[in-house]
Order: structure tokens, then C-alpha cells, then sequence
């Protein structure tokens, strides 16, 4: 008889970008062996606004997507997320999902994902409920978010009684996972619990739509496709554009949305070397990053982001190179170098336009003839049915 497992994700299906891509393929691949049910708010992200299919719903729903028993609530969603605004986002959805929480019956398991540290309770309250596993899967370490963008403040206690906050919270885990090594490494120093490395995967969609965006083959298209939000450093990007923008055989193409979209599209309406377009499907995202000659990711290098971006899977797959920038230490640069797929530059403009320019006229030189190792890093490392087996692998260890 299969057991019944529980996933507490604030993300979640229709949304095919970043934590609810990958929480709705986790929870899709887990129910083979286990009745999995979903705790989720309404989708929302990138574009931070409820979706149109669920704006007039009413305050709690239930539905069945697959074979997925999917609990939602109608959280708070401000258009223009502040701080606060995030905080009172983030605490509607645990307040409301404890409705949720209620309508299950006898769980085995509870994963909870994170960021959106307050979901953690939810997955305790289960725990005692039902006796269930508890395992906590970290996608970002929240309150080291906080802290590097300076929302903590410098104030040593505030940041001392999260950090203790945040170390009981892990240990009423029975295992915790987290999607990078540096990450592990990291996670291993708060708890005495056991951790695992559970990555985001990869997978290709098996319906291809061909892409609406039209790649111009006689122009060196340059793409940054993904959440349009504070973790990137705009201002370099804007700069690059800017740097370029005489030169007639390069073109910059912007794919996304976020909370910094008005912003940046506010300073490139000058360039005409832009083009910027919404987020496309994931089924048609495959055939829209191999058609392009190079990749771009900006990363602000005051933080050592332990977090490899989910986009950068996808981005190593399809065997065109890639540029990024960012602080050295970072995990992407580990990824960058092992896999051969790019350069990793420092946060010049200087560096970073010599970089562009290399792959530029390699490019013209070769006719794009040229790809890669990507691809099979990415097939080694991130290949969703290795990854999920051995995710499944961790949770029925807790069973033993």
C-alpha cells in the first residue's frame, strides 16, 4: 500500500518557472510510490499578480491535477512587493494554508520547501498531527537573503535570534536537502540532522511549440531569459547594452518578468539593440535558448550566492556558451569551469565586454558551428530520473 506524503510549497503548477516548475515535477515523480497531496497558494510568480484562471476563485480550493490532491489558498499578493509587503505575502499564505493543513487525513511524510521560512511550522503541525516524517528541502537560505541585502540591519541580536530561530527550526527535521554543494556544506553547519544534496533537474519538455520570438541568423543574439528581479545586477546589464550599442551586428534579446521589469525596461527604451518579450512556455523554452548565439546571467558580487539558478540548467543543456559575472566564490563559477560551458568574468564592464566580444567573433569565424560540454554535465549531474531516485532513496530511509 503506498504511503501518503505531503508537499507544503507556497509555488506550485500552473506556474512553469523556478520553485513551481520544480515542486510540481517533484510532486508528479513521487506519485508512483506515495498519495501525494500539495499545500499551495494561487500562482502568482514571475509576474506577481494571481493568474486570470484563478483570480475569481474563491478563498480555499481543491483540485486534482494528475494524480495530485492540490490544497489551495488565495494569499496576499501585492503588485509591487516591498519588504513588509513580502512579509504579510508570505504570512498570509501560512495563516490561510492552515485550513489546508486541516482537510488532510493521516500523513507518512511532509516535505516542505523553501524559501518562506514560516512553512516550516505548517510541516511541524503535521508532524505532531499524524506522527509524520518531516523533511525540510531548501532552495535559498532566506534569512542569509535578508541579511546580504541588508534587511536585517546591522544589528547583531536581530540576526543572532534568527540564526537560533532558523537552527530549531531544522532540527524537528527527520532529514533536510538542499539543492547545491555549497549549500549542503552550509546546511550541515546549523543542524545536527542529516542532510542530503536533492539539485533541481533537468528535464526536456516532450512537446516542442516552436517559439514566438523571431532570432534573427545574421545578428550575434544575446539572451538573459528569467526572473527579472532584484538577484541580478541590472545596472551591469544596462551597461553592456549601453557599451554595445553602436555596434549593428549585435543584438540583446531580454525574456521574462519580475519585480524589476519596469525598471529596467524603463532605462533600455533608448537602445534600440533591445528587444524584450514576456516569459515563454516552458514546453517552447528548450528551442528558444539553442537559437540564440550566447547566453548572459548578471549576478551582484557582494554575495557569495551559494545557489546555482535553476535557469542555468537549461542554459548548460543547449550547448551555446554562456557569460556570467559575480563574486568568484560563488557555486555558478564551480559549474561554469567543470562543465566548460562558459566564462566567468569579475563585475567590470570591461571584463564582461571582452568576454562578449570573444564568443562574438568566434562566432562569425566558425558560422556557430560551435557548442559546449553542457549538455552532458548537465545529463551526468542533473538528469531528472537520477536526481528523483535518489530523492526517493531519502525518504524511504526514513522508514528503516
Amino acid at each position: 500500500m503506498k504511503k501518503n506524503l505531503t508537499l507544503i510549497s507556497l509555488n506550485f503548477y500552473p506556474e512553469d518557472t523556478a520553485i513551481g516548475l520544480y515542486s510540481y515535477h517533484t510532486a508528479k515523480e513521487l506519485c508512483d510510490e506515495y498519495n501525494v497531496s500539495v499545500v499551495t497558494g494561487f500562482p502568482y510568480y514571475p509576474q506577481w499578480e494571481i493568474s486570470a484562471a484563478y483570480k475569481n476563485k474563491e478563498l480555499f480550493v481543491k483540485e486534482m491535477i494528475d494524480e495530485i490532491s492540490v490544497f489551495r489558498c488565495k494569499q496576499y499578493v501585492p503588485k509591487h512587493p516591498s519588504f513588509v509587503k513580502r512579509l504579510i505575502h508570505l504570512n498570509s499564505f501560512v495563516l490561510l494554508s492552515l485550513y489546508s493543513i486541516l482537510q488532510l487525513k493521516k500523513q507518512d511524510v511532509v516535505v516542505v520547501v523553501l524559501p518562506y521560512f514560516g512553512a516550516i511550522f505548517l510541516g511541524m503541525l503535521l508532524k505532531v498531527f499524524h506522527r509524520s516524517k518531516l523533511v525540510i528541502h531548501i532552495q535559498d537560505f532566506e534569512f542569509d537573503a535578508a541579511t546580504h541585502s541588508g534587511l536585517l540591519g546591522n544589528f547583531g541580536v536581530i540576526r543572532s535570534m534568527f540564526s537560533t530561530i532558523e537552527r530549531f527550526c531544522y532540527n524537528q527535521a527527520n532529514s533536510l536537502t538542499t539543492i547545491s554543494h555549497a549549500m549542503l556544506q552550509s546546511l550541515q553547519s546549523r543542524t545536527c540532522k542529516s542532510c542530503f544534496l536533492f539539485p533541481n533537474f533537468y528535464f526536456r519538455a516532450e512537446k516542442e511549440i516552436p517559439s514566438e520570438i523571431p532570432i534573427f541568423p545574421d545578428k550575434f543574439t544575446i539572451l538573459y531569459s528569467g526572473n527579472i528581479g532584484n538577484k541580478q545586477d541590472w545596472n551591469m546589464y544596462i551597461k553592456l547594452v549601453q557599451h554595445f550599442q553602436n555596434d549593428t551586428n549585435k543584438e540583446f534579446i531580454l525574456v521574462g518578468d519580475g519585480s524589476m521589469k519596469d525598471y529596467v525596461l524603463s532605462e533600455l527604451n533608448k537602445y534600440r539593440s533591445v528587444r524584450y518579450f514576456p516569459p515563454v512556455p516552458y514546453d517552447s523554452l528548450s528551442h528558444l535558448l539553442e537559437s540564440v548565439s550566447l547566453h548572459i546571467l548578471f549576478q551582484k558580487e557582494d554575495v557569495v550566492d551559494s545557489v546555482m539558478p535553476s535557469k542555468l540548467i537549461n542554459i548548460l543543456h543547449s550547448g551555446i556558451p554562456v557569460v556570467v559575472s559575480g563574486n568568484p566564490d560563488s557555486e555558478v563559477r564551480k559549474v561554469i569551469t567543470d562543465s566548460k560551458s562558459g566564462l566567468y568574468c569579475s563585475n567590470e564592464l570591461h571584463d564582461i565586454a571582452t568576454s562578449v566580444q570573444q564568443y562574438c567573433d568566434a562566432y562569425f569565424d566558425t558560422k556557430k558551428e560551435y557548442k559546449t560540454q553542457g549538455k552532458e554535465y548537465v545529463t551526468q549531474h542533473f538528469e531528472i530520473k537520477a536526481v528523483m531516485h535518489n530523492f526517493k532513496q531519502i525518504l524511504n530511509a526514513l522508514f528503516k
